[in-house]
C-alpha cells in the first residue's frame, strides 16, 4: 500500500500564457481523473484565449456520464482560468466498450 501526497506547484513566472494554460488544463483534468491531449490554445482579441482538446473518458461509462464529466471540466476550467473565454472538448473513449445509456443498467 502506498500513500501519495502532492503539493500544488506555483506556475513559473517565465511561462508563456499558452504553456501556463496548458499546464493548468492538464492539472485540472488529472485532478478529475480525466485525460486530455492535443491541446490547442488560440489567442483572441482583448487578451483572452480559446482552448480545444480531446477529453478521454473510460469506455465503461455511458455517453451521458462522459458528457456530464466534460461539462464539469469545462465549468471548472472557465472558473479557474478566467482568461479562457472558450473551452471546447471532443469526447474520446479510451479503448474498450462504450455503453449506451440503455445498456448501462443491463
Amino acid at each position: 500500500e502506498a500513500m501519495v501526497h502532492v503539493e500544488p506547484a506555483a506556475i513559473a513566472p517565465d511561462l508563456s500564457p499558452w504553456n501556463d494554460l496548458t499546464l493548468r488544463l492538464r492539472r485540472l483534468a488529472d485532478g478529475l481523473g480525466l485525460g486530455i491531449h492535443e491541446i490547442y490554445i488560440h489567442a483572441l482579441p482583448d487578451g483572452v484565449y480559446r482552448a480545444a482538446m480531446p477529453l478521454e473518458f473510460p469506455a465503461a461509462i455511458t455517453l451521458a456520464e462522459a458528457h456530464d464529466q466534460a461539462e464539469a471540466f469545462i465549468r471548472r476550467a472557465r472558473a479557474e482560468m478566467p482568461a479562457l473565454q472558450e473551452v471546447t472538448v471532443h469526447l474520446e473513449p479510451l479503448p474498450g466498450r462504450v455503453l449506451a445509456a440503455e445498456q448501462a443498467d443491463d
